[in-house]
């Protein structure tokens, strides 16, 4: 709408319309009222909670260079192939969820038989709560720790760390840093001020703490490329194809593409671990099914060993 030369107010009254969700369309209306009130539109975005802080930054950008339009097109992409990816992770595991829960049911129900039939009550709740109770367990443990900042270091950390897990959130953070840094760079800000945006923008506690290294680096007078290598976050493809485009002044439409490319991998990323999660859940309840064998087995033979 902004690019057909729609006001910022008009356009905000009719994505809270739009908007399916009740929460964010009440946060946009507020933020309506603000930028009718005369505020710019960045600092009613920062004032709502609800707008990640990604879109607040960028907005920022946008008002500066005077190409918000551009600015929430490249958002609305980002968000769109970020919703297609969730989506996507969702499909991939649900069937094997819903078999893992009933696995666990049928496990629990059957277990309970048994000890019935050989009048043994110990251990019915130990298959449920196993089941049940570790994955509850950890959901709740990871709401909680993300409430506090803290909390939210700690898991980043974990996500960062973890092998499997870090190829997805490590590209996601640089997809992030490298299309806010295009813009602003595209703005005309200084390199310091759009390095603190961009790290500002990745939305990970790990990455945005090697911020004040690559700052210290560009006012020691150093390029940009010894900058973002100082902060041991950036693979080597990223720093060879930054340090080209450096040497050659094209490094605008080289974070272009290393925005695209890093989108790439994470939606490649995110599809093995659908996969893999999928079938950590199977495995899961193989090793109920097998413990349950085991135990009948051994609880048969324990009959047998008392007759003889």
């Amino acid at each position: 709408m902004l690019d057909a030369g729609v006001n910022v107010r008009r356009a905000l009254t009719v994505s809270a319309q739009k908007c399916s969700s009740k929460r964010l369309s009440d946060a946009i209306i507020q933020c309506e009222a603000e930028v009718g009130a005369g505020n710019n539109l960045h600092t009613a975005l920062s004032r709502q909670k609800h707008i990640p802080p990604l879109i607040t930054r960028l907005a920022s950008v946008g008002e500066k260079t005077g190409h918000l339009h551009s600015v929430f097109f490249e958002l609305a992409n980002f968000y769109e192939l970020k919703t297609r990816l969730w989506r996507r992770f969702l499909q991939a595991i649900t069937i094997p969820a819903l078999q893992y829960v009933l696995a666990v049911f049928v496990l629990s129900l059957a277990h309970y038989i048994f000890n019935m039939i050989r009048d043994d009550t110990g251990g019915v709740a130990f298959i449920p709560l196993l089941g049940y109770g570790i994955p509850l367990a950890v959901i709740i443990a990871g709401k909680l720790l993300n409430r506090f900042a803290s909390g939210t270091r700690f898991c980043h950390e974990i996500l960062w760390r973890t092998p499997l897990l870090s190829h997805v959130t490590r590209p996601l953070a640089i997809t992030r840093f490298s299309m806010c840094f295009k813009f602003s760079l595209e703005a005309g800000m200084h390199i310091k001020e759009s390095l603190q945006t961009a790290f500002e923008a990745s939305a990970n506690e790990v990455f945005k703490a090697g911020c004040p290294i690559a700052v210290k680096t560009v006012e020691n007078g150093e390029s940009i490329t010894s900058a973002l290598d100082n902060t041991r976050l950036f693979d080597n493809e990223y720093i060879e194809v930054v340090s080209v485009a450096e040497e050659s002044g094209k490094i605008v439409e080289r974070m272009q593409w290393l925005t695209e490319h890093y989108r790439e991998k994470t939606t490649t990323a995110l599809t093995i671990l659908s996969s893999v999660f999928g079938k950590l859940i199977w495995i899961t309840v193989a090793v109920f099914i097998l413990y349950f064998i085991f135990n009948i087995f051994s609880t048969y033979i324990h009959q047998i060993t008392n007759i003889v």
